[in-house]
């Protein structure tokens, strides 16, 4: 009877355990365990902390969700790039000088934005357009956001707001660069109507020229990184 008692414990916590065996393996590549091969128990997987790490892993990644979710909901981030968020504020014709473009992205905890490839600035006018209503465009050819970038008239370079060299330029259709004398220094992302949308560029002004709103950026999942 004991022998027989004996056998049952151990068959049932046999059972236990490769019970908790498959409970613990995932999907291909995740976690660790040990199988049954060939009559020996042998390892598989990565047994250093993986369990752990995949588990934080997946927790940081629905943290990061639900903040953008959350920044794309209060209107923060119409473009996505580089693990920043990018959004305009429209503001009206001739409403916004730098200053007051720098303030609009501050009061959003943002920064005036830097624009780092055409990919980017094709999103960026498309959704700034997408932004501006067709009655909007029956009595404006065009509209200028205000970046952090900055021109250089002396050496023809733009600069980012960070003070390194822009990776990315795109000047607008049919546009006369300053002079090298020119005090314009100021880059302003210029955005047309559909039909117009290949005369899209940057082109640069002086500190006081208004524009309708600003470009603004901030990191995409703040201290979540």
């Amino acid at each position: 009877m004991r022998k027989k008692m004996l056998t049952s414990c151990f068959l049932h916590g046999f059972l236990v355990f490769l019970c908790f065996m498959k409970m613990s393996s995932p999907a291909k590549g995740q976690f660790c365990g040990k199988r049954l091969t060939a009559g020996r128990w042998t390892s598989y997987g990565n047994c250093n902390g993986t369990k752990l790490k995949y588990l934080r892993t997946n927790l940081k990644a629905l943290a990061k969700a639900e903040e953008l979710k959350k920044l794309r909901a209060a209107g923060l981030c119409g473009v996505m790039y580089l693990e920043n968020c990018f959004f305009v504020k429209v503001k009206g014709a001739g409403s916004t000088d730098q200053n007051a473009a720098d303030r609009l992205c501050n009061e959003s905890g943002a920064s005036l934005g830097d624009i780092y490839s055409l990919k980017q600035f094709e999103d960026l006018a498309e959704y700034a357009r997408n932004l501006l209503t067709s009655i909007y465009f029956r009595s404006h050819k065009s509209a200028g956001f205000k970046t952090g970038m900055t021109y250089d008239s002396q050496n023809g370079t733009i600069y980012l707001s960070d003070g390194k060299k822009a990776p990315f330029s795109r000047w607008k259709a049919l546009y006369k660069m300053p002079p090298p004398s020119s005090r314009k220094k100021y880059i302003t992302m210029v955005v047309h109507k559909a039909e117009k949308k290949s005369r899209d560029g940057f082109d640069v002004r002086n500190f006081t020229m208004e524009n309708h709103g600003p470009l603004c950026q901030l990191p995409a999942y703040g201290s979540l990184n």
